[in-house]
């Protein structure tokens, strides 16, 4: 049986960006989020939160897709 998991990410800033470049970058980090979820499906909440924060660190610097 899989178990859910419902994944809260606390602030995220999108200033300076435009509305498409808004959309562009909340996908991202949607797929990054999953990513690193479905990556570590068993991770501690502690983990997880590590493997995320992991996964977003590109997008942060302006890396990304």
């Amino acid at each position: 049986m899989v178990e859910a998991r419902r994944v809260q990410i606390q602030s995220i800033r999108l200033e300076g960006l435009s509305p498409a470049e808004r959309v562009t970058a909340l996908a991202e980090i949607r797929r990054a989020v999953a990513a690193a979820v479905t990556a570590a499906p068993t991770a501690s909440s502690e983990a997880l939160g590590k493997s995320i924060t992991q996964a977003l660190q590109p997008l942060a610097k302006g890396g990304g897709k």
